[in-house]
This record gives structure tokens, sequence and C-alpha cells, in this order.
């Protein structure tokens, strides 16, 4: 079988770069091209990269403006940008680990003959000691664009960019990825455009890894959660009126709740949004949100039916 997956990292941390990339080295099946894109970041990330050169075929460039400060899905981008022709993308990080057979079993997916424009890995937490500190749940075997987006507006399910492959195609057609601010939900969002069509399947088997270290990645840093309060009600938003018919405002409602909570979201912030919250039509939720009151909550679980 040809070489049909381009893996990609879009790099700028120093810290852990040389795990990922012997988690690349350590596969069982190498039929891969990787591409590493550096958004001028201001660490010698090259001297890390060059022993590598010959384990693995290592594509490297340093762009001379950092871009992932402006629009980081505007750096993936230009990083996938650098692949030649592979079917398939894994856009990958510099700070996660894939297991040693992830490659492996992809190509094994592939040769039942029944292709899909987006695979995933299950998921799992790890901290700087690459210890687990949250296990991976088991994502079905096929699910569509609409399930997906439930089970993550009522976080019952992990996802991160580093465990989805999709292929060239999907990503062409549909030019990207979704923009939000700090690229916060904009996977989410693009996993559900690109799976929409034959849906999502779930390469079962070890889980990747995603690093969660205290301030070193947009998830693990709390300075802009402000904005990664905007980027959730835009995605809220955006999903509203993509998936229009699909999604009972329910899930909308407990999605904003706990974010207005897990991010500490100010009064001032929320009244600042409320204009933005279209999707809430009835006053006695949006009264709930912007007061975060949880004797009203009770009357608007009432009103959904949420036990």
């Amino acid at each position: 079988m040809d070489c049909k997956l381009a893996i990609v990292i879009p790099a700028y941390k120093y810290q852990f770069l040389s795990q990922s990339l012997e988690s690349l080295v350590n596969q069982s099946c190498r039929k891969f091209n990787l591409y590493i894109g550096d958004d001028a970041s201001p660490y010698d990330l090259n001297s890390i990269i060059e022993p590598f050169r010959k384990l693995i075929p290592v594509n490297y460039k340093k762009f001379e403006k950092n871009l992932g400060l402006v629009s980081l899905t505007g750096q993936w981008s230009r990083c996938i940008d650098l692949s030649e022709k592979e079917e398939f993308i894994w856009l990958f990080s510099d700070d996660d680990l894939m297991p040693f057979d992830a490659v492996e079993r992809f190509y094994d997916e592939l040769e039942k003959g029944e292709y899909y424009d987006l695979y995933r890995f299950n998921l799992q937490f790890i901290d700087e000691k690459n210890k687990v500190i949250r296990l991976p749940g088991n994502h079905p075997g096929i699910e569509s664009s609409q399930e997906f987006l439930k089970r993550r507006l009522t976080f019952s399910t992990l996802s991160a960019a580093c465990e989805y492959i999709f292929s060239r195609k999907i990503y062409e057609e549909n030019c990207g990825f979704v923009e939000f601010p700090l690229a916060w939900c904009s996977d989410d969002a693009t996993w559900a455009v690109f799976g929409r069509q034959n849906g999502i399947l779930t390469i079962a088997g070890n889980p990747v890894s995603m690093r969660m270290s205290s301030g070193l990645n947009i998830s693990s840093d709390t300075r802009n959660n402000a904005l990664k309060f905007s980027a959730i009600v835009s995605f809220v938003k955006w999903t509203q009126q993509n998936f229009y018919n699909d999604i009972d405002n329910k899930y909308y409602y407990l999605y904003m709740r706990s974010q207005i909570n897990t991010l500490s979201v100010s009064l001032r912030q929320r009244l600042a949004l409320s204009g933005s919250l279209f999707f809430l039509l009835n006053p006695l939720i949006l009264i709930a949100l912007i007061l975060n009151r949880s004797i009203i909550y009770k009357s608007v679980d009432k009103l959904f039916n949420i036990k």
C-alpha cells in the first residue's frame, strides 16, 4: 500500500516535542510522511527535530511570522499546505503522544475497503509526567455528526484535534477549518462538518494521549477565558444555524450553563454577550444564564424536563 498518510505538526512549544516525535518513531508502521510547521517559535525547535531525520521522513519549515497568536486555524492550514498529496491528514500536536500501533490500525481500517472522511481514536489525558489523569471513554464505532455534537454539548465525551484523521478531499471541499477565536471549539465544528456525509469512524484500541500541562497549552491556560467564552457563544450559534432541526435547545442550555461555571465567566461578560444568545428564545433561560443562580436553573430544568 502506498503512503496515504501525512502527519502534520504545527509546532511552537519545545518542552515535549521530543517525546511527541519519539511516539512517531516508535510506530509499528511508519508508512507516513511528517510535516512540521514552526510558528516562528523563539525556541530552537530544529535542534530537537534534527536527530529524528535519520529515523523518519521529516519535512520542516520555520515560518518567519507567528500566525497562531492571531489565527490558530490559519497556522494549522499553512502547515497542512506543506504536505504533498497524501490522501489523509493527521493534524497532531507538539506535546501529545500517539500509541505505538496507531498508524498500523489506521491502515488496517483502510484495507477493509470502506473509506470514511473522518477517523478518530479514543482519547485520554496525561500530565507533565505522562501520568494518565483522565481515562479514555470509548467512542461509538460509527457516529453521526448530530450525535457527536450532542455528546460534546453535554460533555459526555472527550474530543481534541490530535485524535482525528481526515481525508484531504473533505478538507479541501470545505475550505479547511471552521474558525473561532483561539480555535476554541473550531475542531468540534470542523469534525461535525467533515463527518456529516457518512459519519465518524472510531478506530478501536489504544488511545491517543493529550497532554494537559499547566499554562503550556490553550486548554490549561485560564488567562483567555473571556475570549474562550466568546468562541463558545459563536460555536453554539454556528451549531444552531447548521444543525437547526437536529439538536434541541436544551443541549445548548446545558452546554452554556456548564461553560459559564467552568470558565468562571463574570456577570459583566455574560451581560455583554447576552444579545448574541439569540437561540435562547425563552426569557427565563436567558435570565438563568446571566444571573447564574441555581434556584432559577431549577425552573429551567423543569421547562426542559431535565432530571
